[in-house]
């Protein structure tokens, strides 16, 4: 069945004889302890050695024999049949009879072995019986019964049609009949050419050089071809490693072709040849290392900030810092509008009404006034505009400094960084947190960008992050917006979120659904280095998609739907008569 007669591949003998004589010497090793155990003389561990040691000998010597007779005369006689383990058969069991010192022991013990191990060998060297025949390849009898199992290539045109490589009998002439119908062009059979053919056939079986050349270039092919197909090819049955196989030995086949024809082929031919015997044996490393599962990617780690201050340092300052929180016992009473200094100024409470403070909303040392009572919002009317400040009540939020970039577990808050948080900590963490506006973004404006951001486990919130002079790492996102400026952006186990970005690197995604991106909002765009770096915000790779067609899991954000900008700027930092559901909804958290 096979093609051409198999090419012996000549083995190394004599480490495999070594790998054998240490496998064997180790199971020696085990039977001599067990006869020692056995014995009815009082003897120490090292009898195993002194006593019973002859048969770790016998057992070493037998096992490194067998192997290198074997291999030995394979290559000797460059053939792979049942008489190479018949030989080293005989001469493992001549060692074993030497052991009764006698010349018929001897034989009779390699006669034996030399039997047994060429029988076992020819059926197959399984104990189940004949299984292969060694004169067959494998990967070709696969192969033929396949095309035994093909449709007739009729049937497969009265289904499929002709085109995209099937083409039935007489193609050429309804092809040249169909192009004069369509088209009105005669395209008559050139007699010439066939002349031409004709010449160039009788040439090329005359010049050698044009001869190899024509192999070389219909072997290169079809290898090719084969290392294409082992994509396709089940590992059921060990199939595909039958075909690497196939292929390695036809690459070896074809260079040995290609060293053999440098004698009459040109030097710039063979340096050509050489060139594609490589490029086949790169190709198939590279298909190979494809079947292996890829690892998970890695982070790379960015330079630390310089405004990164240690725990102890952190917890001097927060202590040194709380004499300055309005609300604490030590401190005499201050003004609503000291405590608001670093915030915008229509972010303020008014001068004579009071903030509240409430426990559950500090967190890590970050205090936040809540929304004020609805009793206080005057009720709407049906010709109220959702985008008109006038018609909803102030809110009075009101933040301390905060000594610890950390926000977590928050539910229907709206958390604002006042500049003062530039000095405090390198990262930002947002955990926990739902129905909720998180903004970091004044701090990065006036100060150092954060060294890094990670965010967790966020739903149905918006996320203004501001600068990010590392890398952004977002898990578990839902039905959320997101803002941020980093030059790593990576993004895990997210669904049906809005990402407003700039990236001067292509962003990742994994395990993600239903993602768009959206360029960064003019107002958010403050620092002068990003006019100069690109913004990679649309080159987005899916690690969990590596096919050629573009990611279903994301897209882009289409024009109808990005936030004006006057919202960014006027209506998502808060100010009076904007509340947090207000804020949601016209920055689109809500639809998601």
């Amino acid at each position: 069945m096979a093609a051409e007669k198999a090419v012996y591949q000549p083995k190394d003998a004599v480490t495999a004889a070594i790998r054998s004589t240490a496998i064997t010497g180790l199971a020696g090793t085990l039977l001599s302890a067990v006869q020692n155990t056995l014995t009815k003389q009082n003897v120490t561990a090292w009898g195993i050695f002194t006593r019973t040691g002859g048969t770790i000998g016998v057992f070493a010597a037998m096992g490194g024999t067998y192997e290198f007779a074997t291999l030995a005369s394979a290559n000797l006689r460059e053939k792979d049949d049942s008489w190479n383990p018949s030989i080293g058969g005989f001469l493992a069991g001549s060692i074993m009879g030497l052991r009764f010192r006698t010349l018929p022991a001897v034989l009779g013990y390699g006669a034996g072995f030399a039997i047994l191990l060429g029988a076992f060998d020819y059926t197959g060297g399984v104990l189940t019986g004949y299984d292969k025949d060694p004169n067959v390849d494998e990967y070709e009898r696969k192969e033929a019964l396949r095309k035994n199992r093909r449709r007739p290539i009729q049937e497969t045109l009265e289904q499929l049609g002709e085109g995209r490589g099937i083409y039935g009998p007489g193609y050429d002439a309804r092809r040249r009949e169909r192009i004069k119908q369509n088209y009105g062009i005669d395209v008559p059979a050139d007699p010439s050419l066939k002349m031409t053919t004709m010449v160039a056939k009788s040439r090329t079986e005359t010049d050698p050089v044009q001869r190899f050349h024509n192999y070389y270039q219909h072997e290169l092919t079809a290898l090719r071809e084969q290392i294409r197909r082992l994509e396709d090819t089940g590992l059921i049955g060990g199939e595909r490693n039958d075909a690497v196989e196939h292929c390695l030995a036809g690459i070896s086949r074809f260079s040995n072709e290609v060293r053999d024809a440098s004698s009459y082929v040109p030097a710039y031919d063979q340096r050509i040849y050489g060139n594609g015997v490589k490029a086949l044996v790169e190709e198939l490393e590279k298909t190979r290392a494809g079947f292996a599962t890829k690892p998970k990617f890695t982070f790379k780690t960015t330079k630390k900030n310089d405004s990164a201050i240690s725990l102890s340092d952190a917890a001097e300052i927060a202590s040194a810092q709380r004499r300055h929180i309005p609300g604490y016992r030590s401190n005499p009473p201050s003004s609503t509008e000291s405590s608001m200094a670093t915030t915008p100024a229509y972010l303020a409470s008014p001068p004579n009404e009071s903030s509240n403070i409430t426990s559950e909303t500090q967190v890590n040392n970050l205090d936040t006034i809540p929304e004020s009572p609805t009793s206080a919002r005057p009720p709407a009317t049906e010709g109220d505009s959702l985008l008109n400040p006038h018609t909803a009540a102030i809110r009075k939020p009101s933040y301390t400094t905060p000594t610890v970039k950390s926000i977590t577990s928050h539910n229907a808050a709206h958390i604002i960084y006042p500049s003062l948080a530039s000095d405090a900590t390198s990262s930002a963490s947002i955990t926990n947190v739902k129905n909720s506006v998180v903004d970091t973004s004044v701090p990065t404006t006036s100060g150092q960008p954060l060294a890094g951001l990670t965010i967790k486990n966020v739903r149905k919130s918006l996320l203004v992050c501001g600068s990010v002079n590392g890398a952004a790492h977002v898990t578990g996102v839902e039905s959320s917006v997101i803002v941020v400026t980093t030059r790593q952006f990576r993004m895990h186990e997210c669904w049906n979120c809005i990402v407003y970005l700039h990236c001067s690197s292509r962003p990742i995604i994994e395990d993600c659904h239903g993602i768009e991106f959206a360029s960064l909002p003019e107002v958010y765009q403050t620092l002068p280095s990003l006019k100069s770096t690109p913004n990679q915000y649309s080159q987005v790779d899916d690690f969990k998609w590596i096919k050629a067609e573009h990611s279903p899991n994301w897209g882009i954000l289409p024009p109808e739907r990005i936030v004006p900008e006057e919202v960014w700027r006027h209506i998502v930092p808060g100010g009076p008569g904007w509340s947090l559901d207000d804020i949601l909804k016209v920055t689109g958290v809500v639809m998601l």
